[in-house]
């Protein structure tokens, strides 16, 4: 038997990586806990986990993305936790730091990433029962 290993063309293995439910600085599972604890009963510590999600800690990934050839698909919560549309100023933050992450996004994550909206339910201040 005659076995032939055939290696990718750059001589590297392809990966996609897909990012799913991100969205500007704010942290999607801060405001899930806190309110999925009434529909449910449960305990969640909600008040224990940080509201934003920083964009220095976004752009870190980002740039070893950029700089480790990772590419793939972002897909971005376009009304988080019904806070306000992400192509709009959300009232948790200022328009500058609005901005700066919208910059950081052109610049840093759509060289290596398609980015598309979240549409499943729940993220606009829905939630199922």
């Amino acid at each position: 038997m005659n076995v032939q290993i055939t290696r990718h063309a750059l001589d590297r293995v392809p990966l996609s990586l897909l990012i799913d439910d991100s969205t500007l600085l704010v942290n999607l599972s801060y405001f899930w806990m806190r309110d999925r604890n009434a529909v449910d009963g449960e305990n969640r510590r909600w008040e224990d986990v940080p509201v934003v999600i920083p964009e220095s800690f976004t752009r870190t990934f980002a740039e070893w993305c950029l700089a480790h050839g990772v590419r793939g698909k972002y897909s971005v919560v376009p009304c988080p936790a019904g806070l306000g549309r992400v192509d709009e100023q959300i009232p948790l933050f200022t328009g500058s730091q609005h901005e700066s992450w919208l910059k950081m996004c052109r610049e840093t994550i759509m060289p290596s990433f398609d980015i598309t909206p979240e549409t499943g339910q729940g993220f606009c201040g829905l939630h199922h029962r």
